[in-house]
């Protein structure tokens, strides 16, 4: 069995999640920056364009996967 694909997937989920681990304690201040409003109505907006990501790639995916399927890429 080649492991060169199963090392390479590992490798892409670590660098993911490392990504993900910086970018989430920083965001509310980043958000605060922008908007100028509080620390607590900025957490309030970063965690709704979160969830609003999650929500529509959770609708969205099987649509795309089937255009995907019929189409290609």
């Amino acid at each position: 069995m080649n492991r060169n694909p199963i090392i390479f997937l590992f490798m892409l989920v670590f660098l993911d999640f490392t990504s993900i681990g910086i970018i989430i304690p920083i965001l509310p201040h980043l958000i605060q920056n922008l908007h100028d409003s509080g620390l607590g109505s900025a957490s309030i907006i970063g965690g709704s364009l979160l969830a609003l990501f999650a929500f529509s790639q959770f609708l969205f995916a099987p649509i795309l996967c089937a255009l995907s399927d019929q189409y290609g890429r």
